[in-house]
């Protein structure tokens, strides 16, 4: 695969899509084989996942991705919050940055919250797929690799083609899975 391409995973709903991305991303032990990115094996955890720039907007993303309970600038901040200007000493969390950082993306993104303070459990689906992906694209890095597990299917027409143009403008691979019939009614 090249920078900026998508590839796509596309089965009968119940053919391992599911499992493949839990398994890319570490929610599910891969027994067999092994995944290489440049040529080096990909182990799926925090530090091969800063190591090769590889992010994740699962299908259900409350369910797999922010805390619940957690404010929206708390969950945006997850993939930076022990390293400045999210914290200090590699521990002692900073609001202000993660509040700032929460209104920006907010913004770019179009999450529609009351404020970042707001726990991602009050708002709708549609704007947790937002706040997660806002958090996944938010790093500052020139290529990425991206697992996108049908993360479009509940999204409004227009929302769905925005997403995708958010996710092909970031400039990485991607990988996502999807069912037949949900691609069939894409390319509709």
């Amino acid at each position: 695969m090249k920078s900026g391409e998508i590839v796509g995973i596309a089965g009968v709903s119940g053919n391992g899509q599911s499992e493949l991305v839990e398994a890319l991303s570490g929610q599910r032990p891969i027994r067999l084989g092994q995944v290489l990115i440049d040529n080096q094996n990909f182990e799926p955890g925090r530090d091969h996942f800063d190591r090769f720039k590889v992010f994740g907007l699962p299908e259900e993303p409350l369910k797999n991705a922010p805390v619940p309970a957690m404010s929206v600038a708390e969950n945006m901040a997850f993939r930076r919050f022990d390293t400045p200007p999210m914290a200090s000493w590699g521990w002692w969390l900073s609001p202000a940055p993660m509040r700032l950082q929460a209104l920006d993306l907010i913004a770019r993104y179009n999450v529609k919250t009351p404020n970042p303070e707001t726990a991602v459990a009050d708002l709708s689906g549609g704007n947790v797929q937002r706040a997660v992906l806002a958090r996944e694209l938010s790093a500052d890095v020139d290529e990425l690799v991206l697992l996108v597990e049908d993360a479009t299917a509940s999204y409004y027409p227009h929302f769905k083609a925005a997403t995708i143009e958010m996710i092909r403008a970031q400039g990485g691979i991607v990988g996502w899975t999807t069912t037949l019939a949900q691609l069939a009614e894409d390319l509709a």
